[in-house]
């Protein structure tokens, strides 16, 4: 016999949860990993627009601004880790500030 966890969705009256209640959290590469129901779906894959992609690494590239990093290192960083093309003008016209950004918990 196998153990189901099943979760309520918690009501939205804006007053914040207490941790025992809240959703649970997973980081990236595990959501990144989860292909089946796009596969399922026939769907191909999933892909982003490079504005919407520096809007998603806004919160990583506030913290190397704050450690000190110019947005060409960034820049540097991120094509140097992946086939991204993202130079520090892209970062600069679309980077989202705190006040901007979704709240994803």
């Amino acid at each position: 016999m196998t153990a189901q966890l099943r979760i309520k969705a918690p009501s939205n009256d804006g007053a914040p949860l207490p941790l025992s209640s809240q959703p649970p959290h997973y980081a990236l590469p595990e959501i990144l990993r989860q292909q089946a129901l796009r596969n399922a779906a026939n769907l191909p894959a999933e892909s982003f627009p490079v504005p919407a992609i520096v809007g998603m690494f806004s919160d990583e590239i506030e913290a190397l601004r704050k450690l000190g990093r110019t947005d060409q290192q960034i820049s540097d960083l991120i094509r140097g880790s992946s086939s991204l093309a993202i130079d520090p003008d892209t970062i600069r016209d679309n980077y989202a500030p705190p006040e901007q950004r979704g709240q994803h918990g």
